[in-house]
């Protein structure tokens, strides 16, 4: 199951749970996000983040989350272990992995159960990335491009304040 489409079923859940229809759960959500001067949602908002066809702004979530009670961590399906580094284990390795690491002297198999932790890390990072821009109706060219133009920035501003601290 894809996260999109576990935020849909949990946020279904979650509404059912607290007996609201989307009409209702629409209207609550309004009251909490005019309580913080943001723009109102629709009944239909509701339905398409129900369906998976779309996913909350920030603040949207946030009021959904305390709307239905629940943690915002939860609705987007992600457990505590997501928060932290995850070592990955033995009996977590595929058919294949586990063929190599066998295979592998004994100094060299923690290094690799923390390359495999990294790599996953690192998928995760990128398929949060890849949702991200497809929400925010980015290309992934685009996003390089801004990745790109935030690099160099950076650089300038490294550059500027060795410069400030030499003088």
């Amino acid at each position: 199951m894809k996260k999109m489409d576990l935020f849909a079923d949990k946020l279904k859940h979650a509404r059912k749970l607290q007996g609201y229809t989307q009409t209702e759960l629409c209207k609550k959500v309004n009251q909490e996000l005019a309580r913080n001067k943001f723009p109102s949602i629709t009944r239909n908002a509701i339905t398409m983040y129900e369906t998976g066809e779309r996913r909350p702004k920030y603040e949207v979530l946030i009021a959904l989350s305390r709307v239905l009670k629940t943690d915002a961590n939860d609705l987007l399906g992600i457990q505590e272990g997501d928060l932290i580094t995850h070592k990955i284990r033995y009996d977590e390795l595929d058919i294949e992995q586990k063929r190599l690491f066998d295979m592998m002297p004994s100094n060299e198999q923690e290094k690799y159960l923390e390359e495999l932790s990294l790599e996953k890390k690192l998928n995760n990072v990128c398929d949060k990335i890849i949702d991200l821009c497809r929400y925010e109706g980015i290309s992934i060219s685009e996003f390089e491009e801004l990745i790109n133009k935030l690099q160099i920035r950076q650089s300038l501003v490294k550059q500027q304040t060795l410069a400030n601290t030499k003088v």
